[in-house]
Order: structure tokens, then C-alpha cells, then sequence
């Protein structure tokens, strides 16, 4: 499954839209972040906010 990052929401919204789809029986994902994030070092951290909010 493709999940686009939305403008404007947070690391924890989008982990729980990540949680949600896991419980429906989604077992890979594929995190597009590329257009919120023009460098790498932001998508890092958001990767390690996004993970450390995670269930």
C-alpha cells in the first residue's frame, strides 16, 4: 500500500492512519514523503518521529 503524507498533518496522525491500515490487513507500505520534505534530513526525522509514536 502507498501512503501519501498530507500537508499540515502531524507525525502522529499519519502513523495512526500507518496503524490503522496495518489492522486492516495491510502488510507493507510504502511512506511517500518526498513533496513535504525537500531534504533528507528532514524526511529523517519525521521517519523517527513517525516510528517512536508507533505502538
Amino acid at each position: 500500500m502507498r501512503i501519501n503524507l498530507r500537508p499540515g498533518a502531524t507525525a502522529d496522525a499519519d502513523a495512526d492512519r500507518l496503524q490503522r491500515s496495518v489492522e486492516s490487513g495491510v502488510d507493507e507500505a510504502c511512506v511517500d514523503a518526498f513533496a513535504l520534505f525537500p531534504r533528507l534530513d528532514q524526511l529523517h526525522d519525521f521517519a523517527g518521529r513517525a516510528i517512536s509514536s508507533s505502538p
